[in-house]
């Protein structure tokens, strides 16, 4: 692995942390700024699929309208990233989400698996497209397959 390869891994990595960073604090626009133009977001039955990075801006900020930041927090971990020539790449996240609001209850709310694929354009990486699929507390998936990137 040559140095623009891992830095390429670590701008990645950045990105899918700025992703839920921003979605925990409520930032939409800089949220809907990590997605290409014509990104696809596929978040399951209950929030379907979205495609544009208009169309992302605008569920999220529907979704977001009543919400404080750190309502909920994104955990993502096992990061799984490769690179597919210089300018695509895949990865894979573990997913649990947690509610803050109501130290009564279970805080955990979802667990699941993203699914992305990522673009360079003009020297940054964004978000071309992310699914999310679902463990708990229902499954919700098909044709999972956990990439090999060894």
């Amino acid at each position: 692995m040559n140095s623009e390869h891992l830095s390429d891994l670590e701008k990645i990595r950045d990105l899918k942390m700025a992703y839920s960073h921003f979605l925990d604090i409520c930032e939409i626009d800089r949220l809907a700024d990590l997605f290409t133009e014509d990104a696809t977001c596929d978040y399951g039955q209950d929030l379907g699929k979205w495609v544009g990075r208009q169309s992302i801006y605008e569920r999220f900020t529907e979704l977001f309208q009543d919400r404080r930041p750190l309502e909920m927090m994104h955990v993502i971990t096992n990061p799984r990233v490769k690179l597919d020539g210089s300018d695509r790449a895949t990865g894979q996240w573990f997913l649990t989400l947690f509610n803050t609001m109501d130290p009564d209850k279970n805080p955990v709310m979802i667990c699941g698996l993203y699914d992305d694929t990522y673009v360079k354009k003009d020297g940054r990486w964004l978000i071309d497209q992310s699914r999310v699929h679902f463990a708990w507390p229902k499954r919700e998936y098909e044709d999972i397959t956990l990439h090999d990137y060894v």
